[in-house]
């Protein structure tokens, strides 16, 4: 799939796009024709251009989609630590100029908001900036393999100018920051959505509150809200139900909470819960359902820079169009939020059923409406990314080690170290020992092995927009695996997709005909019977390739688990103190199969650290609970602060 190396020696220059977009298409062909002896590397490719046609016709024009170089996770990850130093170079210089400071006293001022919106303008910039912050990573990778005569980053950011001091000289930098806006335009003109947006800025009608089913809903009595994230199921794994109650009187009773979805979804999980919700009476409704139209919040918005416009044309001159409108949009979004959260008369707490997908904004808003955010983690390895920017008032998380070693780059009120929840779901199947008459028969003569395995990619396109998981990495897998069961007889291995589809496709093919001629190892096809927590109380021990939370959970639980993650994904991001739960080669693997067979996984005393800092020795059934009683405490608090 990559580019021979020859095919860019021959090249002196080499010049770096963001997205290949009709826009910048056609300036890649101007510069071939204008600049001889030249190549052009870019780091995305729009919708536009998604067919293996169209990328074999621009990869003979000398064009080069950069990751088709990379091969392993830290190439791509630099892009992010970019992104994230960039964003504090830029918000040091601008976080206390004209425009960012007269927004915060416009809309609070308040200290402890003002720290709110210190992370919603680095999360901002920081989104603005990585675009920029991909290209600058892939010029130093190529200034550093291939040594072209200049490497030249064309960017339509002019926030990259704020940036220049801190460029490689060997490294070239211009920006045209009129073609972004140019692109977007006619990409809005193209996907006709123009006079979507046009009608959404016109219409300024208050919209009363109704329900998918068209039920009218009173949204003034709820005193919680819950933002699930497409829907309450997580495919047919689980229910996102951590924050119910079974007491009917409390305010997390599931028909006491008042369900919403951030935008118009119309994903298949999302629809299996509108029934789940229509069938249990809980309320919900989809948020563009109650927002008003946009005239007067953007008549508003604008109305702050007129009253300021000697500052704000100041601000424009010296960093420039982006950050102006990105200034402006910020603004914008935390306007339109407020204006529709505070229909909420009653509302006291708001859950974030996903944390990190979470609109900072949207926090913002709660916060300007006097709600408490709350959340608990999702993802164990989450909160250690470079990228991961969190405004919270309360957040419950695994354990002591990401309270004091994550969340760098967060705003975060109360960080309350409580377990993983979904370690609770584990805990019950513990508890039943259901039995099964499959695998309990197995588990006689063999130890039983369970292998998690990642979405294969859909085709050619989405395996190079990977990082991690795809087809090469996949196959290894499967094909040591393989040859695991063929060492280790006595094992039995039950492979575990999250997709049946997958085994069907060309890329496995001939790895599910090897399987399928050894007797110790299989692929279970019976998702809903066989989900992944129910066999995780059956096996023995479990191999994971690529990170995933089930891992954490399992960890929690005390269960012994092997990350066999190729790629580097572990070292870059976090590396569990160099625990011996990871291994990236067959020796690797094979060994710590073998140590675990002899008994020795891990010291008691490692295990019990890992435990305790890690997941907050949660492996008793009652993080849910404990989060509840938490939150009961909280709302009596805050009612009791509403009458006094």
């Amino acid at each position: 799939m990559s580019k021979s190396p020859d095919i860019n020696y021959r090249k002196e220059k080499a010049f770096i796009l963001y997205k290949l977009s009709l826009i910048s298409y056609i300036l890649s062909l101007f510069i071939r024709i204008i600049i001889r002896n030249s190549i052009i590397y870019y780091i995305e490719v729009s919708d536009y251009f998604i067919s293996r046609k169209w990328l074999n016709k621009i990869r003979r024009q000398d064009a080069v989609w950069i990751k088709e170089e990379y091969v392993e996770y830290s190439q791509f990850n630099k892009g992010n630590l970019y992104a994230d130093r960039f964003s504090v170079i830029i918000s040091d210089k601008v976080r206390n100029n004209g425009m960012l400071s007269i927004i915060d006293g416009f809309l609070s001022e308040d200290s402890r908001f003002k720290k709110k919106m210190d992370i919603v303008w680095k999360s901002n910039i920081c989104k603005s900036i990585e675009p920029f912050a991909f290209q600058y990573a892939a010029a130093e990778y190529l200034a550093n393999k291939y040594h072209y005569n200049k490497i030249t980053i064309i960017s339509f950011n002019s926030m990259v100018l704020m940036l220049k001091d801190y460029f490689r000289d060997d490294i070239r930098v211009i920006v045209w920051p009129f073609l972004e806006f140019m692109g977007k335009f006619l990409e809005a003109i193209r996907r006709r959505k123009l006079t979507s947006y046009l009608s959404m800025l016109l219409i300024n009608k208050k919209k009363p509150a109704v329900q998918k089913n068209n039920t009218p809903l009173d949204i003034e009595k709820f005193q919680v809200a819950y933002f699930p994230h497409v829907g309450i199921f997580y495919w047919n794994l689980f229910t996102k139900d951590h924050f119910y109650s079974k007491d009917s009187k409390s305010p997390f009773y599931p028909s006491n909470i008042l369900h919403i979805e951030l935008d118009k979804s119309r994903r298949g999980e999302y629809l299996d819960s509108c029934d789940y919700y229509s069938k249990n009476k809980i309320p919900f409704i989809e948020l563009p359902d109650i927002m008003s139209g946009n005239r007067e919040i953007i008549r508003e918005c604008l109305d702050v820079f007129k009253r300021n416009k000697t500052r704000f044309l100041n601000d424009l001159w010296r960093f420039g169009i982006d950050f102006s409108v990105m200034a402006f949009f910020t603004l914008w979004k935390i306007s339109r939020f407020r204006a529709a959260v505070s229909r909420f008369k009653s509302l006291k707490i708001a859950l974030a059923g996903y944390d990190v997908l979470f609109p900072v904004e949207l926090s913002a808003a709660l916060s300007l409406c006097g709600v408490y955010v709350c959340a608990s983690q999702e993802r164990f390895m989450q909160a250690f990314f470079p990228s991961t920017y969190l405004c919270m008032d309360y957040y419950f998380v695994s354990g002591t080690i990401v309270a004091e070693r994550a969340l760098k780059k967060s705003y975060i009120e109360h960080v309350i170290p409580v377990g993983l929840v979904r370690v609770d779901k584990l805990f019950e199947y513990e508890q039943k020992k259901i039995p099964d008459e499959k695998y309990d028969v197995i588990k006689k003569n063999k130890k039983l092995i369970l292998v998690l395995d990642f979405i294969m990619p859909e085709n050619d396109i989405e395996n190079i927009r990977r990082f991690a998981g795809t087809v090469s990495q996949a196959q290894k897998f499967y094909n040591d695996i393989i040859n695991l069961a063929v060492e280790f007889p006595s094992l039995y291995f039950v492979v575990k997709g999250k997709h049946t589809d997958s085994y069907g496709t060309d890329y496995l093919k001939n790895i599910v005909e090897r399987i399928n001629q050894i007797g110790n190892i299989e692929i279970e096809m019976d998702l809903n019977v066989y989900n992944p927590y129910y066999l995780s109380e059956k096996a023995d021990l479990t191999i994971i390739a690529i990170h995933t939370s089930l891992g954490d959970e399992l960890l929690a639980a005390g269960r012994e688990v092997i990350f066999y993650e190729i790629s580097d994904v572990h070292e870059t991001i976090f590396d569990y103190d160099c625990l011996p739960i990871m291994v990236k080669d067959y020796e690797g693997l094979r060994e710590q199969v073998q140590r675990i067979l002899n008994g020795e996984y891990l010291s008691q005393d490692v295990i019990d650290i890992l435990k305790r800092d890690f997941y907050n020795n949660c492996f008793h059934g009652n993080v849910r609970s404990t989060i509840r009683t938490f939150l009961e405490q909280l709302i009596g608090e805050r009612c009791e602060q509403g009458t006094a």
